[in-house]
């Protein structure tokens, strides 16, 4: 799904969206600070750094984590 379909959901859909990305916000459209969806960027240290002018204006907090081990993948799915 792109920025372009999201925009073009219904309100009451919109309200209720939670985006998991691990892309670099750096596109304008997502720049909005309208948009009432919820964004939730699930990325490196460098991706989130490239994210800050859509972070410019909101409340957003930033949390690092360190790449899953190979024995916590499994785990995950066993």
């Amino acid at each position: 799904m792109n920025a372009q379909e999201l925009f073009d959901l219904n309100r009451i859909a919109k309200n209720d969206l939670w985006i998991l990305t691990d892309k670099d916000l750096t596109n304008g459209e997502w720049n909005q600070t309208w948009h009432t969806w919820f964004v939730v960027l699930a990325s490196s240290e460098r991706k989130v750094q490239g994210s800050r002018g859509w972070v410019k204006d909101r409340n957003a907090g930033a949390t690092y984590m360190n790449n899953w081990e190979w024995d916590e993948i499994y785990a995950a799915f066993t």
